[in-house]
């Protein structure tokens, strides 16, 4: 999770940082995915942060699908799951680390993004040309609005092969 300096914050909002990208990734270490599969489960209650990843360089192969099935206990119009490509990932990386209060009214280049205004449940199909890593996470424009969010997160590659590109 190296990065330039600052880049998850210093001090206090660095260690808050990485102790949720802990809390996040022991979740998903605690799971059991199955063969060709990631399974992330979400459970937490309320993301201090613009962006929380959720998974981090995810190798995906053509028509793998994404399956969300999120849902908040409080209604959130402003936070959205959203899914970047590792291509699309420099360019937007910057704007997610700092807080810009125009965030709402900038739309961001993504795979895909689904709203957290009421639960989510959907299968997204990528649809690409070659294995790509893929960044899911939430973005909020005012941190800490998101409550209560539950749920899952699953990868699988076709045929549940598994991941190729994973880290």
């Amino acid at each position: 999770m190296a990065g330039p300096r600052g880049t998850y914050g210093d001090g206090r909002r660095g260690r808050m940082f990485l102790r949720w990208c802990c809390i996040l990734l022991g979740g998903f270490l605690r799971s059991n995915p199955g063969a060709g599969a990631m399974l992330v489960k979400v459970d937490v209650d309320s993301l201090p942060w613009i962006w929380t990843p959720i998974m981090r360089g995810v190798g995906l192969a053509p028509d793998a699908v994404v399956r969300v099935k999120l849902q908040t206990v409080v209604p959130c119009p402003n936070a959205f799951v959203v899914l970047f490509t590792d291509r699309q990932w420099p360019a937007v990386a910057p704007i997610l680390f700092k807080p810009d209060p125009r965030l709402n009214k900038r739309y961001l280049p993504c795979a895909w993004r689904g709203s957290l205004e009421k639960a989510i449940e959907v299968e997204h199909h990528i649809q690409a040309s070659d294995v790509e890593g893929y960044w899911l996470g939430i973005v909020q424009v005012t941190p800490g609005a998101l409550q209560g969010l539950t749920g899952e997160v699953r990868f699988v590659n076709p045929g549940d092969n598994d991941l190729p590109v994973q880290e």
